[in-house]
């Protein structure tokens, strides 16, 4: 099973994203520079649809 927690991670610092908080659950909040949304990121992400639905959310263009 795949885990893309780490490369999207990676992808939203490098274009300024920010934590925020611990989320309820398994989810942390993060927000985004670029669309000035906050979004959450799963703990255990290991869609790839996923993923690429969380930097969408975030404004950017990378994909997975």
């Amino acid at each position: 099973m795949a885990d893309y927690r780490r490369d999207v991670l990676k992808i939203l610092e490098a274009n300024g994203c920010k934590f925020v908080r611990h989320a309820t659950g398994s989810h942390d909040l993060w927000q985004s520079p670029h669309s000035k949304r906050r979004f959450v990121v799963q703990h255990d992400l290991s869609s790839k649809i996923a993923a690429n639905s969380i930097l969408k959310q975030a404004g950017l263009s990378d994909r997975l």
